[in-house]
């Protein structure tokens, strides 16, 4: 993690909670002001923070409970008929900037909240077959999803696996590819197609280190039969490619395993699709949203699939 990151999502998660710990205020509306502001930033971390990174899947739960909590604490030690000796010019400037970063974080909560669906999303199943799948990067905005800016990546999603506690890996820091649970995890068809590009033969990074020169590492892009969409699959594992260009595939036949190949920080899969006639698969083309099971996901969100039979007598002769 780098500082930023540390910053922003493991030190202001504990300091909002102390913030309103010591808080006590004895005027009404300075509480008020003050505590809208550390109430849009808990929103704000309960729904954008990466929290199997950090304080675990289920700290998001705890963290707003302790929040809450500590909310109600400060209400009631609210001080009353007290004259409060502050003095006023400071008092406006407090004021003046507590609400100017309540709107700010109230905006950044608008664009995450989960319930801005795409229309005419691309149904497919779920590449991965096992439990506490977690959605790292997604969603429609960029507060949720950085490949958002990008035209071809904009519905793109990062996928991790957490364990039954809710973490991402076996340690709070990571050294290895192997202490993350997803590494290695068998990568399945989502669709029924035609193999329009497969490459293998690239390194597996280490954690943190990352290949800027071949940015998609392993990758498999398959055209999806009877739709004009493209399927990329990404950060695939050295070696562990089954199939090659022009095969046919059927929606639940193994293909590679996740890997860390290409611009990555550590072991994911990325998917995301847009629509046939492209060349460079990760910069241009319109990208496609995608749903699951019915559902459009972003971050934070979590799927379980129940392994289904893969389906491996198919033609690997070429689609026409």
């Amino acid at each position: 993690m780098n500082v930023i990151f540390y910053i922003v999502y493991v030190i202001m998660p504990i300091a909002v909670l102390l913030r309103v710990w010591l808080a006590n205020r004895s005027n009404f509306w300075m509480w008020i002001i003050e505590n809208a502001l550390f109430t849009v930033v808990a929103a704000d971390l309960f729904l954008t923070a990466p929290w199997p990174l950090t304080f675990g899947f289920y700290g998001r739960y705890v963290f707003i409970g302790l929040y809450l909590m500590l909310l109600g604490r400060s209400f009631l030690r609210l001080r009353k008929h007290r004259r409060d000796e502050q003095p006023k010019k400071k008092k406006i400037l407090l004021s003046g900037l507590c609400l100017s970063l309540t709107a700010l974080f109230a905006f950044r909560v608008s664009l995450a909240i989960p319930s801005q669906v795409m229309p005419n999303a691309t149904a497919l199943e779920f590449p991965l077959k096992g439990e506490h799948f977690y959605i790292l990067q997604g969603g429609p905005t960029v507060v949720l999803n950085h490949h958002n800016p990008i035209k071809a990546q904009q519905f793109a999603l990062d996928i991790l696996q957490n364990d039954s506690w809710g973490f991402r890996s076996k340690s709070w820091i990571p050294t290895k590819n192997t202490d993350f649970n997803i590494y290695g995890a068998s990568i399945h068809s989502p669709c029924d197609g035609v193999i329009v590009k497969a490459i293998d033969g690239q390194d597996d990074q280490s954690p943190r280190h990352m290949d800027e020169s071949k940015p998609a590492g392993n990758f498999l892009a398959i055209k999806c039969a009877n739709q004009d969409v493209v399927i990329l699959l990404a950060h695939l594992k050295k070696g562990s490619l089954r199939v090659k260009d022009g095969d046919r595939v059927v929606a639940g036949q193994k293909l590679a395993r996740v890997g860390n190949s290409g611009h990555t920080s550590e072991p994911h899969l990325h998917i995301h699709a847009v629509k046939s006639g492209y060349k460079n698969l990760l910069y241009d083309g319109e990208s496609v949203p995608i749903s699951f099971q019915g559902r459009q996901l972003a971050r934070n969100d979590t799927l379980s699939s129940a392994c289904i039979g893969s389906r491996e007598s198919v033609s690997s002769s070429p689609i026409a």
